[in-house]
């Protein structure tokens, strides 16, 4: 087949991309002829529109070349460097994934998030144990003091932990006249507090429970404390306590108790705040009950908030993903991962889950 003569005009290729909008070699000039000319703002986003056009159509190899050439524009891009990463391992080249790794750590540490860096860097050397340059990039960030990498959530387990002890405690809630508490992180447990003990004047958030003796059947013990829990909570905290809701849902949730852990995160959800991690734990445990259907529909309800991106929906997709593959979806699954992978390659296992994905795909 002859190959057109390409125009050289952006007026010109303008009207030939109009005409073949999913021509991305041609769009991909066309991007190309605006930088030339000076136009870099819009040469670089028609760029990117090339790079995922080709995402789109499966040519993966031609999209990782003009995720080079952004980078290579844009050197401090994080995200088209984490594309290059994904690119590569898709691509299935580990010389080019760890030359992509080693970039996007340079590009880490250029941007301030020297725990990350690291944390790449030290992926390098899983793939070449003696590449110089990320051993001499370890060696430099380990003189530097730099705060702990934050905890990541534990992926999900097929059942829930089932609680054997006595319940000794809950999270307290802020006084009913004090100002308000400033916002929880995201990543953050509840902290366990005692919260057992009641003055009757004025009224106290605190509660407590008539103490008795035990009888030495575990269960009941626990079944009778629960019920007078169940009591105290209802007496002390209000329905509009979103928060409260939250946080019983989580020490709920902890114990074991999944039925009660879902009533207290549906009470939550009926707040403007905290929205996207509350879909998320009542997902969770869903999928800890093995009600997969009803885990999905709750968490892609989640992808529906307004003002919520990807950085925010990680640990939702995450879920998204390991709810598609137990529902034998592997191509739904696989999206969601692609998604978790772009923002954190280093979330939890979603390099296996990925990598587990593409192959019941292909």
């Amino acid at each position: 087949m002859a190959i057109p003569m390409l125009a050289s005009s952006i007026d010109d290729l303008r009207e030939q991309v109009a005409r073949e909008p999913e021509n991305w070699v041609l769009r991909r000039q066309l991007a190309e002829t605006m930088l030339d000319e000076g136009h870099r703002e819009e040469g670089l986003a028609m760029l990117e529109e090339t790079m995922a056009g080709f995402e789109r159509a499966g040519q993966i190899h031609d999209a990782r070349s003009v995720a080079d050439e952004i980078v290579r524009l844009n050197p401090t891009a994080v995200r088209f460097h984490q594309k290059r990463v994904e690119y590569a391992f898709r691509d299935d080249d580990k010389l080019g994934l760890a030359q992509a790794y080693l970039d996007l750590a340079d590009a880490l540490f250029r941007e301030g998030q020297a725990d990350k860096s690291k944390a790449v860097y030290q992926r390098v050397l899983e793939i070449v144990p003696d590449d110089a340059r990320a051993l001499a990039a370890l060696e430099s960030l380990s003189a530097l003091a730099t705060p702990p990498a934050a905890k990541q959530a534990v992926p999900p387990t097929p059942a829930g932990r089932r609680y054997t002890g006595m319940i000794t405690a809950i999270p307290e809630p802020p006084p009913a006249a004090a100002a308000p508490a400033a916002a929880k992180d995201e990543d953050e447990f509840v902290s366990l507090g005692d919260w057992l003990r009641e003055d009757e004047e004025p009224k106290s958030t605190r509660m407590v429970v008539e103490e008795k003796e035990p009888t030495g059947d575990e269960d009941a013990d626990f079944q009778d404390m629960l019920r007078k829990f169940k009591q105290g909570v209802a007496q002390n905290v209000d329905e509009g306590d979103h928060e409260s809701h939250y946080d019983l849902g989580v020490a709920y949730k902890e114990m074991g108790l999944l039925d009660e852990a879902i009533a207290e995160f549906q009470k939550a959800l009926r707040g403007a705040s905290m929205r996207v991690r509350t879909y998320e734990a009542l997902g969770q445990c869903f999928l800890e009950k093995a009600q997969l259907p009803v885990a999905l529909t709750i968490l892609q309800r989640a992808l529906v908030e307004p003002g919520v991106g990807d950085e925010q929906l990680v640990g939702v997709l995450y879920l998204l993903g390991y709810v598609s593959e137990g529902l034998k979806k592997p191509a739904e699954a696989r999206s969601y991962y692609e998604r978790v992978f772009a923002v954190d390659i280093q979330f939890r296992d979603i390099g296996d889950r990925l990598r587990t994905v593409e192959a019941a795909v292909s």
